[in-house]
């Protein structure tokens, strides 16, 4: 539900445990942040830190198109896309001109303003009055914009079951890719699973080019993500769902790797004896 840097599986996370030991010693420690617009309840209630949602930080190690900064510190996904990566990113958004360069200029628009009303002998609104009334309009047309998005819902879903009803059904379409996005395609999975294996999920059970194909394929990638959740690929869900395709998980542990019973050390004396 929510991960955390102080629980990093090094084997698991390799990148991400080498970026938390790169800047293990800087004064600023690791934000908590997620790509979705914020945490759920349950995320942010599980634990004391404060986890950003993506309006708040800005990707600054120059990956995926971002820009650094000389305000950046790591941030550590706790929960949604991507969970469990860790890279560099900016919230700084009163000193940072490389990523938040519009509020900086807003806030010198309203210090601009103070001074001309000081100039012309009128009484000037603070810069904490001005910053205050800044955010209330902020919060207004987020809550505006909310409640727009709230009253469209029902047609906008209506409309995109519309669309989805007619969308082909070929291996390669766009409905295809989106069922495959759903069941759990990502790198950090993929790359789970090949260290795991040493095989892909696309090489087991290709993608193939007919409706068949792709069913069966995004099938093997919802089993994939149940054995990389899982953790360790040893988990009861997995061996549960095993068992329904009519897999005994259990029997082809036991025959690809025996229990290895380590011989008595008196056995082994008496032989060397014997020799």
């Amino acid at each position: 539900m929510r991960s955390e840097p102080g629980h990093v599986d090094s084997f698991l996370f390799p990148e991400t445990a080498a970026v938390l030991e790169a800047h293990a010693g800087e004064k600023l420690k690791p934000i908590l942040v997620t790509r979705d617009y914020q945490a759920g309840d349950a995320v942010r209630h599980a634990g004391t830190e404060r986890v950003y949602g993506s309006k708040a930080w800005k990707r600054a190690d120059g990956h995926e198109r971002s820009k650094t900064c000389d305000w950046c510190r790591v941030a550590y996904v706790a929960s949604g896309p991507g969970q469990g990566e860790a890279f560099m990113a900016c919230i700084n958004k009163d000193k940072c001109l490389a990523h938040w360069a519009d509020r900086a200029r807003a806030k010198k628009q309203r210090q601009r303003a103070v001074a001309k009303a000081v100039a012309k002998g009128e009484e000037p609104r603070t810069a904490q009055e001005l910053e205050r009334k800044k955010q209330q309009e902020e919060e207004a047309r987020r809550a505006a914009e909310d409640a727009r998005w709230k009253k469209a819902a029902p047609a906008i879903w209506s409309a995109l079951a519309e669309a989805v009803k007619k969308a082909p059904t070929r291996a390669g379409g766009l409905l295809a890719q989106t069922l495959i996005r759903g069941v759990g395609e990502d790198r950090w999975m993929m790359a789970t699973f090949q260290r795991e294996v040493g095989l892909t999920p696309e090489v087991l059970v290709p993608r193939g080019k007919t409706t068949e194909d792709l069913v069966r394929h995004a099938a093997f990638l919802a089993l994939v993500r149940v054995a990389v959740d899982d953790i360790g690929f040893e988990g009861e869900a997995l061996v549960k769902q095993a068992r329904a395709f009519g897999v005994d998980v259990q029997k082809i542990l036991d025959q690809a790797a025996p229990v290895q019973t380590p011989a008595k050390p008196g056995a082994k004396v008496k032989k060397a004896a014997k020799k």
